[in-house]
């Protein structure tokens, strides 16, 4: 975490005279006593401003820009600050199954349909490793799931469930876009909520996913 953080303090202070209000905020949660002392010891060794405990997350949920931003004031000129164990908007949301790669048409009952998930997927991450190009994807694919090489059209994989890739359409796919269409829809739906009204709820901090 230390080394993650020093990568986001280098970027912070490297794009501060392009950026004035440029602004990274690291929200650390369900951290425990240990885990929370940890974390807060490895901020303050980087000298990253930290809000934490009743007061400093009082503080976090009542942040204007202006009031982050001076807060967050690192010496190398960014602008870094961090939460830890702070509460979030209610709106705030994360969802696993939006990932970037998977398999498209697993279709069946419910266990079947789950089993042949991890496997494909399974064999998507091993094969990813190891492969170079498509070619090298393919015949990996096809051994590892014991499938027939039979000759296909370029591009299209029909002895397997749609492979979608949200960084290539070159991975026997034809879904490049699906992925990412499915995150667009998905955080369209998030920014639709209103936001929280009640007291001590307004200025509750919030995220979005991204990829």
């Amino acid at each position: 975490m230390s080394a993650a953080t020093q990568e986001v303090i280098d970027w912070a202070n490297a794009h501060a005279a392009e950026q004035e209000d440029a602004l990274v905020l690291i929200m650390a949660v369900d951290c425990g006593d240990a885990c929370a002392a940890a974390t807060a010891a490895a901020f303050q060794a980087l000298g990253v401003p930290l809000l934490t405990g009743t007061e400093g997350c009082a503080t976090a949920s009542d942040l204007t820009v202006q009031a982050a931003m001076d807060a967050s004031k690192l010496a190398g000129g960014g602008h870094v600050l961090a939460t830890l164990n702070c509460p979030s908007s209610s709106t705030n949301t994360y969802d696993e199954t939006l990932s970037c790669t998977g398999f498209l048409g697993l279709d069946g009952d419910a266990h079947a349909a789950a089993a042949r998930r991890a496997r494909f997927t399974a064999a998507w991450h091993s094969c990813g490793r190891a492969s170079k190009d498509e070619a090298g994807l393919r015949a990996c694919l096809l051994a590892k799931l014991e499938l027939p090489a039979a000759p296909t059209e370029a591009g299209a994989c029909p002895e397997l469930p749609d492979v979608y890739a949200c960084y290539t359409d070159a991975f026997c796919g034809r879904n490049a876009t699906y992925a990412s269409d499915r995150l667009k829809a998905f955080n369209v739906q998030v920014t639709s909520v209103a936001p929280p009204t009640a007291a001590g709820q307004r200025g509750l901090l919030t995220s979005m996913q991204g990829a």
